[in-house]
């Protein structure tokens, strides 16, 4: 976790990315984003590697609001194509993505 959050918050390091969301000063929700680049595009696009809402935060829009600025960054910045992946169990957070995007037939494999 150090050496991830160090990536996170070092300003050099330009294509791993993060945000916290606050309520009152407390931090509710958190998103990590990585810019790279992709084979079929000319631009970068902005793979969404994290998203996560307090428990006690669920339901008040904090998950959207995280995503808009992740997509708000990509547009910002030259790229925006934003992706990201999920559980297919993970029902509550999938009926946010379904108003938000649009699923792909993808399916993923690990080596």
């Amino acid at each position: 976790y150090q050496g991830t959050f160090e990536r996170l918050i070092d300003p050099a390091n330009t294509s791993q990315n993060a945000a916290i969301a606050l309520k009152n000063g407390v931090p509710v929700g958190l998103v990590h984003y990585i810019v790279h680049p992709h084979n079929w595009k000319l631009e970068d696009v902005v793979y969404l590697q994290d998203l996560y809402t307090d428990e006690s935060a669920r339901g008040a829009g904090v998950g959207r609001a995280l995503i808009e600025y992740v997509y708000a960054f990509g547009d910002q910045n030259g790229t925006p194509g934003v992706y990201w992946l999920t559980q297919d169990f993970n029902a509550e957070a999938r009926m946010l993505y379904d108003r938000i995007a649009t699923l792909t037939p993808f399916i993923r494999y690990n080596s």
